[in-house]
């Protein structure tokens, strides 16, 4: 396949600030050997102003089971400072990559500094980039759905792969991590989006006033919907009641009924368990802290059409799939099945996370006072 291209782009890999990356003929020598990475030069890219451009949009996945993940409803464009040709020097970086770290030194990299952000600006708000293109005759409608289902593909198969080794490290700790993911697209002269790469560290740092409004913002909502709990390593007792609910979630997901759920032999919402519940309840209770964050998958309308990128179903995507597949009203009437059940082991969640029971002994703690 390396003759086929006229132009590679060479990457290190796990390096970040495009460090050590150049553009190559095929021409002029062969294909590098591993690690390195070769991605395929897009050519021709739909220009801005004669520059290049990247749209940057953040994804948050707040849940590896069930999988669960959010757009931000703003994000960035970065573009090259040097104008476009075709037949350019390919050592010229600043004008074939749109990379943050090799524009920022260029005489012709302009800051936002301003409210009003500027179409000479070398970086833009996806606010500013969406009604600029509506303005030039581009449906963003169309392009929008199109960027949001490659991301959305791309997600589902990364993390299908990642959740089989986190799943093997998380138990009793199923709400202790989330991942904030920058991913990069490039759009062809057609305006058909490529996926560029995805940044499992984004920069969140602001070089100028718009970085700062929207990273601020976006920091703000995701540690908003994420729920960052206060509870410290050190004072196990804080987490008593946590952990209890977590026995309580493992012990109802026995493996006979994991195995006749996944078989699609058991549909969990005819005799719900605790552990039903309690992904339900997670998923409602972070639908109200959402903020910026949309929620990209599952959806009702996209459980079915993604259901191909996955390698398998978990038992937690199960039982949340099926509940979104419902009708709201059928929603509701599976809670009640068994709900008693569940609501009886919560309060003792709660009681001894309060200290009003001992978590070993499972009584009422004493209220004697030593004959004081």
């Amino acid at each position: 396949i390396w003759p086929t291209k006229p132009v590679w782009i060479i990457k290190a890999p796990a390096l970040s600030r495009a460090r050590y990356i150049r553009l190559v003929y095929s021409k002029d020598e062969p294909a590098p050997m591993l690690p390195w990475v070769i991605e395929e030069y897009i050519s021709p890219p739909y220009l801005i102003t004669g520059r290049k451009f990247d749209i940057r949009i953040y994804v948050l996945v707040t849940s590896i089971d069930p999988l669960i993940f959010y757009f931000y409803d703003e994000g960035l464009a970065l573009f090259a400072t040097h104008l476009y040709d075709e037949n350019g020097d390919i050592t010229d970086l600043q004008m074939h990559l749109t990379n943050y770290e090799i524009n920022k030194g260029s005489e012709d990299f302009v800051e936002c500094n301003s409210p009003d952000e500027k179409v000479e600006d070398s970086k833009w708000s996806l606010t500013f980039l969406w009604k600029y293109l509506e303005t030039n005759g581009v449906d963003t409608k169309k392009l929008k759905a199109e960027i949001e289902d490659l991301i959305t593909c791309t997600i589902i198969a990364g993390m299908c792969t990642v959740r089989n080794r986190h799943r093997e490290r998380i138990k009793f700790k199923r709400k202790s991590s989330f991942e904030l993911l920058g991913v990069d697209i490039l759009l062809d002269a057609n305006l058909k989006p490529y996926l560029l790469e995805v940044n499992v560290s984004p920069g969140l740092s602001g070089t100028s006033d718009l970085d700062v409004r929207i990273k601020s913002k976006l920091m703000v909502d995701t540690y908003n919907i994420v729920r960052i709990l206060d509870v410290s390593a050190l004072d196990t007792a804080k987490s008593f009641g946590y952990i209890e609910s977590e026995k309580f979630y493992y012990s109802s997901k026995t493996n006979q009924r994991v195995n006749e759920v996944v078989n699609e032999n058991l549909d969990p919402w005819i005799s719900p368990v605790f552990a039903d519940y309690t992904i339900i309840r997670e998923f409602i209770d972070e639908q109200d802290r959402r903020r910026g964050w949309k929620r990209a998958y599952p959806r009702k309308k996209n459980i079915e059409k993604y259901r191909q990128c996955f390698d398998h179903y978990t038992y937690e995507d199960i039982v949340l799939n099926k509940w979104l597949l419902r009708s709201k009203q059928d929603r509701f009437d599976v809670l009640t099945i068994n709900f008693d059940m569940y609501w009886t082991k919560l309060q003792r969640c709660v009681k001894i996370a309060k200290g009003e029971i001992d978590p070993e002994k499972g009584k009422k703690k004493s209220t004697e006072n030593n004959g004081m």
